[in-house]
């Protein structure tokens, strides 16, 4: 009995100091914050702005004369007696300084405390309202047309509407028209269907079109290339072998006359020079011509399988 009585008051003692603990932390709203209020109002400022400037250590707190000074700049002096009450209710007593956090926490009590005492004056107002009337019927007609009801009382009155049977709390949302539950939907007729289907059908087929016209005519101009290609080989290699033969006749290598070893000595050997050059740089030519015709052969490719 005796463990049972000490846990049982130990965890009273636990409820009691968390409720104390809150009790703390719960800011009461200080006279001072009203003038705050208005101060911040009248110059158009935030709660923020006051610490930008003067919060120079940027430690989110501010001195007591520094904010009391920008006040005063501010053409509306508050008084130093609501500043020490601020400080003393916001702050710890070791500081002079104020908080933003605290301030803050402070300035939305206030808000909040602005607020309920509207709730309860707009309350008090209609209250007495209520009680100004004389006779009971005459408060229920003011009741009645404060509420939402009347609304569709009003359209009730129409017999021709159906619409208007609805639930006294949706009285103030819109009022739709009455849907038949025999109505049935219907897909599309057959008509509209085929179309559809056809230029689906049609779409596809234009870009397959489009892919095929594409693809021939890169095939067509890669055979171009080819052939254009043969032929100029074909030609090459005739006026090569003949060269070579020209050479042959002379007895005279055609390293030895490229490279400039052996002096030409007719008109024929230099012409023979002057050939077998050209030839060395239109195979070079050639080449290059059927290495970037490889790549766009590949490129082309690669574009196709995109597609």
């Amino acid at each position: 009995m005796d463990i049972v009585f000490t846990f049982s008051y130990m965890l009273k003692e636990k409820s009691t100091k968390k409720k104390n603990i809150k009790q703390e932390d719960a800011y009461q709203t200080p006279m001072a914050m009203k003038t705050i209020e208005n101060f911040l109002g009248a110059n158009k400022w935030r709660l923020i702005d006051l610490f930008k400037d003067l919060d120079k250590n940027k430690d989110w707190s501010i001195n007591k004369d520094d904010f009391l000074r920008e006040c005063k700049k501010g053409k509306l002096e508050i008084p130093d007696e609501m500043i020490d009450e601020l400080v003393l209710i916001l702050n710890s007593a070791k500081s002079e300084k104020i908080f933003y956090k605290e301030l803050a926490k402070g300035r939305n009590s206030h808000l909040s405390d602005r607020r309920s005492e509207l709730k309860a004056s707009s309350f008090q107002s209609e209250g007495n309202i209520l009680n100004s009337t004389r006779t009971s019927s005459d408060r229920k007609e003011l009741s009645k047309s404060r509420s939402s009801i009347q609304s569709c009382e009003t359209s009730r009155t129409d017999a021709k509407d159906d619409s208007c049977k609805i639930d006294s709390r949706l009285s103030s949302y819109v009022i739709l028209p009455k849907i038949d539950s025999s109505m049935e939907f219907y897909l599309p007729p057959s008509n509209e269907k085929k179309q559809i289907e056809r230029s689906v059908s049609v779409a596809s087929s234009r870009s397959l079109v489009k892919r095929s016209n594409s693809e021939a005519s890169n095939k067509d101009e890669l055979v171009d290339t080819k052939n254009l290609i043969d032929e100029l080989r074909h030609k090459n290699i005739k006026e090569y072998t003949k060269c070579l033969e020209r050479i042959k006749s002379l007895n005279i290598s055609s390293s030895s006359l490229l490279n400039g070893l052996v002096a030409p000595s007719d008109q024929t050997s230099e012409e023979l020079i002057r050939i077998l050059k050209s030839k060395t740089e239109e195979k070079k030519s050639l080449i290059r011509k059927a290495e970037k015709e490889a790549k766009l052969r590949n490129r082309r490719r690669k574009l196709i399988n995109k597609m």
